[in-house]
C-alpha cells in the first residue's frame, strides 16, 4: 500500500483491501490470477481514498465494468499524465530534433510510427532521437534547469 503517513489510515486501507478481496474470491472462484486481482483492488481502494480525501467527483463502482482493468488504467494514466505535464516545459530546452520528436510523442500523443511518417524519417531515427531526448530531459530535471 502506498504511504499515507498515518498508521491508522494505512491499517484501515489494508484491512479494506483484504476484506474486499476475500469477499470477491468467495463469490467468484474462477479468478485465475489472484495476486493481480488483489493488486487491482488495492489500486481502487487507494484511488477511492484519495478521491474522498481531496473531494473529487467519485465515479460509482456500478458504472465500472472491469474493476481491475479500470484500476490499473486510472492509476497509470494519472501517473503518466502528471509526469508528462511536468516534463513539457523542459522539452522547450532540448535540441531541435529531440524537441520535435518529444513534442509529437508526449504533447500530441503520436506513436513512433506516426512520428516517423510525419517527419519523413525512419523508425530507427525516431527511436534514437526519443531515447536521447529522454536522457536530455532527465539531465535537465536533475540539474534543476529553470523553466
Amino acid at each position: 500500500m502506498v504511504k499515507t503517513w498515518h498508521k491508522d489510515t494505512a491499517e484501515d486501507l489494508t484491512s479494506e483491501v483484504f476484506v474486499t478481496a476475500f469477499e470477491q474470491f468467495a463469490v467468484n472462484e474462477n479468478i485465475l490470477d489472484k495476486e493481480k486481482y488483489l493488486y487491482g483492488i488495492m489500486k481502487i481502494t487507494w484511488l477511492q481514498y484519495l478521491r474522498k480525501k481531496y473531494q473529487n467527483n467519485v465515479q460509482y463502482v456500478e458504472e465500472i465494468e472491469d474493476f481491475a482493468k479500470y484500476a490499473v488504467e486510472t492509476v497509470e494514466e494519472t501517473q503518466s499524465r502528471s509526469l508528462i505535464d511536468r516534463a513539457l516545459p523542459y522539452i522547450e530546452q532540448l535540441p531541435a530534433a529531440q524537441k520535435q520528436v518529444m513534442q509529437l510523442r508526449f504533447r500530441d500523443g503520436y506513436d513512433l510510427k506516426t512520428i516517423a511518417v510525419q517527419l519523413g524519417k525512419n523508425m530507427n531515427y525516431v527511436k534514437t532521437t526519443q531515447r536521447r531526448g529522454l536522457a536530455s530531459l532527465k539531465a535537465l530535471v536533475e540539474k534543476g534547469a529553470t523553466v
